[in-house]
């Protein structure tokens, strides 16, 4: 009798290129906000936030790239496809938050995003989604609050 033949393995470079796209965009960032003066925690500059953003991105880039090159996947039997239904709805999302931000408010078109993103995967459970939206509708109000958002919470104010 034959030995199974194992499965084959490969490694897929494409974390590796969006490793190095991330990075090369934090970098670009990096380089454009050098003349900002970046201040202290306790008193931030403009260059602050774009710095430390651009810090945390080449970290999540490094991290992505590392992860990728440590373990190769197993090889799929079938093609990978683009899904046009997290595309669309994911981008109907976005597009449906920007229109109703100034009339409804942020809270309300916060929840709109939600559930229009919600779409993009099948089979959601009813109480997943209503975890999702409570969990991120108080956070929400909470980054409101503690950062003093010049939005409205509720209506166009």
């Amino acid at each position: 009798m034959q030995k199974p033949r194992p499965v084959p393995r490969y490694m897929p470079y494409e974390d590796v290129v969006a490793g190095l796209l991330l990075i090369a965009l934090a970098a670009f960032g990096l380089w454009t906000s050098r003349t900002y003066p970046v201040g202290s925690a306790v008193n931030m500059g403009p260059g602050y936030f774009p710095r430390g953003m651009c810090w945390i991105i080449i970290a999540l880039g490094v991290i992505l790239m590392a992860s990728n090159l440590r373990t190769p996947l197993e090889l799929s039997n079938f093609a990978e496809t683009l899904k046009f239904r997290p595309v669309f709805f994911v981008a109907a999302a976005y597009i449906a938050f920007a229109f109703t931000l100034k009339p409804l408010g942020l809270l309300p078109a916060i929840l709109v995003l939600i559930v229009i993103a919600s779409f993009a995967v099948p089979k959601r459970s009813l109480w997943e989604l209503l975890l999702v939206i409570v969990s991120l509708e108080a956070l929400t109000f909470a980054l409101w609050y503690a950062v003093r958002i010049s939005l409205p919470l509720i209506g166009s104010g």
